[in-house]
């Protein structure tokens, strides 16, 4: 089997040291899984795939340990077509009670990164005549942009595939291997030095532990169980979003940013904090097209000291996003160096909260069926809490994605509850202070909040945390960090 081999970039070595640490785990898998209803084609889904695979390079990689690290191996194209590649599987006569269950066992099984591959496809032949569509792909050959460029291509492939037509889109500019090879020099170059500076001036003096208040103590190596409790965000609470957006000159990403700051601030009683975003990496168009791991993750200060209201917080958000953009290149490992961050087994340094917003509903437009997406979480926690907000048809769905050896269950299931009645009532008063938006709608009952409940829904939640602190019952580990 012909080969080539390529540095990894930045971002994939951060991942194999944490994906190391983390052995047999499906901490870093990014499944999405369909539902298709009508004549649906497994010979032509197959050709479809094929060309996918034979396309992008980074589809056809695998991780092998060297003396000076991991190097990226790049498989030949031409050995990678039709069910022997073994990127497809084809399950028949699936009982309809239990495809999910097969669904989400796929999803988080977990990946060898040294043999491959990292893409696995499943089709699910239902006993009702349906069918289910599958692809889990490991972060380190993926993002969320290439996610959906493999489902659009996937489609477009399929609908040529059906009409017995050649699909030959244009190619690739660059491939994720080159791009790998070309971060690697620019980081030895120092190309990536004032970006870092940047970052680091601006987390000058910022804490750098999140005191977001645990239910457990927080264990000495920090592991990836998980679990996600999810909100719906009706269409109508988008809309004032972006409404609000447009009133104050900022963007939905922006306003949805700030909302989440500034409830990470209530729960913690913190002015003053840290939370993580996702940039693309794609500002050149040559990288529109590739598939591959691109995504940075930055760490943006929020100051909320003061009686701000979310009009000042929009403000504030929107002017110190506009100022970093030109510094978005900084891989987070430089920053976390330039600051000294603390590394330790028991938490991420800078970065525990993270923030991620995505409107545009993922789809596979497979021509001449009808689909719709499965709903499907994976409990593999990357952050102590993560906000994902997505589209979903119409509306928001709100995934609080938590670590389940520090907070409980109810503690998030609240939290998210609480999280949607503040976010309408910032969009409601944004020239309120934000410390006088209600965390609980009127006659709500007693929210949970790190395993205590609250007296009266009018109270604080750092009040809160400030009383369960001097109950001498309560061990001190359990208020985290």
């Amino acid at each position: 089997m012909d080969t080539r081999e390529f540095p990894v970039s930045p971002v994939q070595a951060r991942l194999l040291v944490l994906d190391r640490m983390r052995p047999g785990s499906a901490h870093y898998n990014e499944p999405v899984a369909f539902a298709v209803h009508g004549p649906f084609d497994v010979a032509a889904f197959q050709a479809s795939l094929d060309t996918l695979v034979a396309r992008h390079d980074a589809l056809r990689t695998v991780f092998r340990p060297g003396g000076d690290g991991y190097r990226q191996v790049i498989v030949d194209r031409t050995t990678v077509r039709g069910p022997a590649a073994g990127y497809l599987r084809v399950e028949r006569d699936v009982p309809a009670a239990g495809v999910d269950e097969l669904i989400r066992a796929e999803a988080a099984r977990p990946f060898d990164v040294e043999r491959g591959p990292l893409l696995r496809c499943v089709v699910y032949a239902v006993t009702d005549g349906s069918h289910r569509v599958q692809l889990t792909v490991h972060h380190l050959v993926c993002d969320g942009w290439s996610m959906k460029l493999l489902l659009d291509e996937l489609a477009a492939g399929y609908r040529a595939a059906r009409q017995g037509l050649p699909y030959t889109p244009d190619p690739v500019p660059i491939q994720y291997p080159d791009y790998a090879a070309d971060q690697v020099h620019r980081l030895a170059s120092g190309a990536y030095a004032e970006s870092i500076a940047y970052w680091a001036d601006s987390l000058r003096g910022a804490p750098q532990l999140l005191a977001l208040p645990g239910d457990l103590p927080r264990p000495a190596v920090q592991t990836s169980a998980g679990a996600v409790e999810t909100v719906v965000l009706p269409a109508t609470t988008h809309d004032r979003l972006i409404q609000t957006a447009r009133r104050y000159g900022v963007t939905p990403f922006m306003t949805a940013f700030a909302s989440f700051a500034v409830f990470l601030g209530r729960i913690c009683g913190q002015r003053d904090l840290i939370v993580g975003f996702p940039v693309s990496g794609r500002e050149d168009p040559d990288l529109h097209g590739m598939v591959g791991m691109l995504t940075n993750t930055l760490p943006m200060r929020v100051d909320l000291s003061g009686e701000p209201t979310f009009a000042d917080v929009l403000a504030q958000v929107r002017d110190r996003l506009l100022a970093s953009w030109p510094y978005q290149d900084a891989p987070l490992e430089g920053i976390v160096d330039a600051v000294k961050a603390e590394r330790a087994l028991s938490h991420d340094p800078l970065v525990q909260a993270m923030f991620s917003y995505d409107p545009t509903p993922i789809t596979l437009d497979l021509a001449g069926v009808r689909t719709e997406r499965v709903a499907l979480l994976v409990d593999a926690a990357k952050f102590d809490l993560v906000l994902y907000l997505e589209g979903w048809r119409d509306e928001l769905i709100a995934q609080f994605g938590y670590r389940t050896d520090l907070l409980a269950t109810m503690t998030v299931r609240h939290w998210a509850r609480a999280f949607r009645t503040l976010l309408n009532g910032l969009l409601d008063r944004p020239d309120v202070p934000v410390a006088a938006i209600d965390l609980l709608p009127p006659g709500a009952g007693p929210m949970i909040v790190h395993g205590a409940e609250t007296a009266a829904p009018d109270r604080l939640v750092p009040d809160l945390i400030a009383e369960r602190r001097s109950c001498p019952a309560m061990p001190s580990s359990a208020m985290a960090s």
